[in-house]
């Protein structure tokens, strides 16, 4: 969707970190797409604690509609 439409089964992964400069990854976010986007959460080393709907990575990806809901330039 949008100008940067991203083919099926397209996969990005997002580091999470606790502190500020960013040192020392605390788990990951990834999202793939599979006709919409399917989300899942990670410990830092890998552990699924999250998959389906997560609100807090939705809420800022919904303003970025016309990215095919990714924040960030290809």
């Amino acid at each position: 969707e949008g100008r940067y439409p991203l083919p099926a089964n397209s996969i990005l992964v997002k580091t999470l970190h606790e502190d500020p400069a960013c040192a020392t990854p605390i788990g990951y976010v990834a999202m793939r797409k599979d006709g919409d986007w399917i989300w899942q959460q990670t410990t830092a080393d890998f552990q699924v604690s999250v998959t389906g709907p997560l609100q807090s990575c939705i809420a800022c990806h919904q303003n970025c509609g016309d990215r095919d809901s990714t924040c960030t330039d290809p």
